[in-house]
């Protein structure tokens, strides 16, 4: 009506006005959406290759792009230029309308504009970054472990390298700060497998307060106490309460060691050893267990590198192909069960056990009954140790019962596996695969893992609720408060795995993979599980802590790693070599629990300290020397012939396992015997004096004999 009154008043002409109007309208629309957008990264580093994403926006109308279209990238306005082209359909004739292009190299820094010219049509977009020293992307891997030292404290050490980091990517300390709050944590917690790990962790947190609750780990603790009559059998129960409990490692340090290790003090076992076993059982067995609050994280950690890189293999079956190059955690349990066998010990552990043997010292004292030993512990970190096993204790008129802790471990041992096959199932039906042709690789490797432990925790968490109700030992709010109480215990590593998780973030936004590329393209590839294992095993230790080293070295090592392997190995750039990737992922693995089995900033340290009264200084100085020589033998025996294709996985394991044997027979200690090269070594030592006694007394029959009489010669002979 409008048109019509604008032309005068005639029907028909208005019409045609508002045909043209809506012609206009289309066309000015078409022509709006027709510009093309580059993305770039927020960061780019000097002189280091970087690519932008660049957006075609789709025709209206039956219109197509060129099949070819050529492009050109220009920096600032006489700054350096790449040309090319790239094709807008697929061999089916479907449009592509994303589009990877290489940008240009940038030389200085600053900001650099990028200006992108399209043909035939002369489309223009522009767009803006900032560029670094390419240095400088390092930094998160070198300032987290500086941070952690001079903090003393995981936590502040991880949000002050976080903090760093996001200075650099933004510019400005100020909105570094507000980026970390509603950028980095935000993204950290909304990622899809991160939000189901967390769900995870909270259930999982339930369970363990469960267990202790209703009494079901107290019953375990005492039935095996009972058993433990002598030194080593005491520490055989130690051993099974430990991997009993070690879905969770805090927890079975915190457990078995309260509950045993009074126990085994009494019969003479020294409170280093209890210690040694129960730290070293409870963090290597949750590091490689497939159903553990370990393997949550560590699918993580797969599945984001695994996501960015677009491989399509599933994240726990690639966790569980690196369990044969986890060689330290593996080794570490193999050489624990031959002490508790055997009875011999190693290094510090071994000196303790010949002070024992000759009656030398008490066997040790508690924690709790000595304030000095309180005085040991970094003040920094001692104050936050967030485990707290008293307000867990089940009250005094419960009954233990072992089926309450039996009962919820079954379901979840065996309800994972089952609930794995069945996601696993439905997922393959969901896309019309035929039954026949199903067969297990198949199903687990479709299935999502970290679902599969929420359905079976939730589900353990049930049944211990009815149990406790239908025995009467606690209500539905003391079930929920243990719950809650629980989570608390946990709160601490889930505050380190949500700032790691961030920290992983930043890494990415500061191209850390890529300038290791550009810098060490290069480098052979088969010394980079090599250099990882060692990277990660003085990380881990720095830091304290197996989850940062993992978070920090996981988007560094892994995409350079795939970088290396399509380039030499394939010559492409979509098909990363896998079993790089696994090698590399099973020396970070593998390599980061030595953090929390030998450094005295780990939180599993000062609660082993605490759970077996043993002194930290003590017991961090054992471990120490413990892990450092299994760490050699493993580099040896293990890493290095397996990285270089010397030997095969399963032949170098068996070679440390033989060394390892070999090593305690000759240098271990036990109550009964010594080892083979100190005893032979100590003989030594009693000999050469007995055989100058017995040339003292042959020169005093010589002299005798011959009448020399110098009484000052003669008494300083005899």
């Amino acid at each position: 009506s409008f048109c019509t009154l604008l032309v005068g008043g005639h029907p028909n002409m208005g019409r045609d006005a508002l045909l043209w109007v809506a012609v206009w309208c289309a066309v000015a629309g078409v022509c709006a959406g027709m510009d093309p957008s580059l993305m770039v990264s927020k960061v780019i580093l000097t002189d280091v290759p970087s690519f932008g994403l660049l957006t075609l926006p789709p025709l209206v109308n039956g219109e197509r792009w060129p099949r070819v279209v050529n492009y050109t990238i220009q920096v600032g306005e006489n700054g350096t230029s790449v040309s090319g082209s790239f094709n807008t359909t697929d061999n089916a004739w479907n449009a592509v309308l994303l589009h990877t292009l290489l940008l240009p190299k940038v030389s200085h820094v600053g900001h650099a504009h990028f200006t992108l010219r399209l043909d035939p049509f002369r489309k223009i977009s522009t767009t803006e970054s900032l560029v670094l020293p390419a240095f400088i992307s390092i930094l998160p891997v070198l300032l987290t472990p500086v941070f952690c030292l001079l903090s003393r404290h995981i936590i502040i050490g991880l949000l002050l390298s976080l903090w760093v980091c996001a200075s650099f990517v933004y510019g400005d300390p100020g909105t570094a700060f507000v980026r970390i709050c509603d950028t980095y944590f935000v993204n950290a917690i909304n990622s899809d497998i991160h939000s189901r790990i967390i769900i995870f962790l909270i259930v999982v947190s339930g369970v363990i307060a469960m267990l202790q609750k209703s009494g079901g780990a107290m019953a375990i603790g005492l039935a095996l106490k009972k058993k433990a009559g002598t030194a080593r059998r005491g520490q055989a129960m130690l051993l099974v309460l430990t991997s009993l409990l070690s879905l969770d490692d805090r927890t079975a340090i915190m457990i078995a060691g309260q509950s045993l290790g009074p126990a085994l003090a009494s019969i003479g076992v020294p409170q280093e050893r209890v210690a040694t076993i129960v730290h070293s059982i409870a963090v290597c067995l949750a590091s490689i267990l497939p159903m553990s609050t370990w393997t949550a994280i560590q699918v993580g950690f797969v599945s984001s590198q695994y996501e960015s890189l677009d491989i399509s293999t599933n994240p726990w079956i690639a966790c569980m192909n690196t369990l044969p190059y986890r060689v330290l955690p593996l080794v570490t349990i193999y050489c624990v069960l031959l002490m508790v066998v055997t009875g011999r010990d190693m290094g510090r552990l071994e000196k303790r056990e010949r002070e024992r043997s000759a009656g030398g010292g008490t066997v040790g004292m508690s924690i709790v009954d000595d304030e000095s030993m309180v005085s040991e512990l970094p003040v920094n970190y001692y104050g936050v140790v967030s485990y707290d096993s008293n307000c867990l204790e089940p009250r005094s008129n419960v009954t233990p019962r072992i089926a309450n802790a039996v009962v919820p471990l079954m379901i979840v041992l065996f309800g994972t596996p089952l609930g794995m096959w069945l996601g696993g199932l439905h997922s393959l039906q969901s896309v019309n695969q035929e039954i026949p042709s199903i067969y297990i690789p198949h199903v687990f490797g479709d299935c999502t893992a970290v679902n599969a432990l929420i359905w079976s925790t939730m589900a353990a968490f049930g049944v211990m609720v009815i149990l406790t109700q239908v025995q009467k030992i606690l209500t539905i709010e003391e079930a929920v408060s243990a719950w809650i109480k629980g989570f608390q215990n946990s709160l601490q590593p889930f505050l380190i795995i949500i700032c790691v998780w961030a920290i992983e973030l930043a890494i990415t936004d500061l191209h850390t993979a890529d300038y290791l590329s550009h810098t060490f393209d290069s480098l052979q590839k088969d010394s980079v599980p090599v250099i990882t294992f060692l990277f990660t095993c003085i990380l881990s230790y720095v830091c304290g802590s197996a989850y940062a080293s993992m978070g920090i070295l996981f988007p560094v090592v892994v995409p350079f790693a795939a970088h290396l392997g399509r380039e030499i190995v394939l010559g492409t750039h979509f098909s990363p070599d896998e079993d790089l990737l696994v090698k590399c992922m099973g020396a970070i693995m593998g390599g980061s629990v030595l953090g929390d089995l030998a450094s005295p900033l780990s939180e599993t340290t000062l609660l082993t300290s605490l759970a077996t009264g043993c002194s930290l200084s003590a017991h961090t100085s054992a471990q120490l020397q413990f892990m450092l020589s299994l760490c050699f033998v493993c580099i040896v025996c293990c890493v290095i012939p397996v990285s270089f294709r010397w030997m095969a996985i399963w032949e170098s394991i068996l070679l440390t396992l033989s060394v390892i044997a070999v090593t305690l027979w000759l240098t271990g200690a036990s109550s009964e015997s010594e080892g083979y090269l100190i005893g032979l070594f100590r003989r030594h030592r009693i000999k050469a004096p007995l055989l100058s006694r017995r040339q003292g007394l042959t020169q005093d029959v010589e002299y005798a004999s011959s009448g020399y009489d110098s009484n000052d010669e003669v008494a300083s002979c005899n």
